[in-house]
């Protein structure tokens, strides 16, 4: 499988994003592998009762995230973990995965900047930035072979993820 093959997936709520965001853990996979967008006003709609959720901030982040995830959920989790996660001033996305720990991989681009780093196609840039922009959870992940990608696509379009590519 090609090194640059990348799935991602909008999800309209957080109940939908964390039962997919469960599907790529229970496959294996951990929060250091799956990368979240979201804006800043969704986070704090859809992950308001989630203290730590709600004192994201830009760079790095002190939290209890092992303790806390069980009790908020896997996104949560991953957005209070140590160093992964970060809120992009003036441009409202909260980032949490590998591409927050690496420096949100283009945020200065904001999303368009992650997706490309991302090798998302172009084509759906646009419509990834317009489902941020309109509430949607965006989460991408790296594949370790084909049986993965195939089995959380399908695990993914069943939580009713849309757009969900790879």
């Amino acid at each position: 499988m090609a090194d640059r093959t990348y799935l991602t997936g909008l999800f309209a709520d957080r109940d939908s994003a964390e039962m997919a965001y469960q599907r790529a853990l229970d496959r294996g996979y951990t929060q250091h592998d799956l990368d979240v967008v979201m804006s800043d006003h969704t986070r704090m709609r859809q992950f308001a009762d989630d203290d730590d959720a709600r004192s994201t901030y830009s760079g790095t982040r002190a939290g209890e995230s092992a303790e806390i995830g069980a009790a908020v959920g896997p996104i949560s989790t991953a957005l209070a973990a140590i160093g992964a996660s970060i809120a992009v001033p003036g441009l409202d996305l909260v980032i949490a995965g590998p591409t927050a720990l690496a420096g949100a991989g283009g945020a200065a681009g904001g999303l368009a900047g992650a997706l490309s780093g991302w090798n998302v196609p172009e084509e759906r840039i646009k419509l990834y930035e317009r489902g941020v922009a309109q509430g949607g959870i965006l989460m991408g992940l790296r594949p370790r072979n084909e049986e993965d990608a195939i089995h959380l696509e399908r695990l993914w379009r069943n939580a009713d993820g849309v757009d969900v590519n790879r």
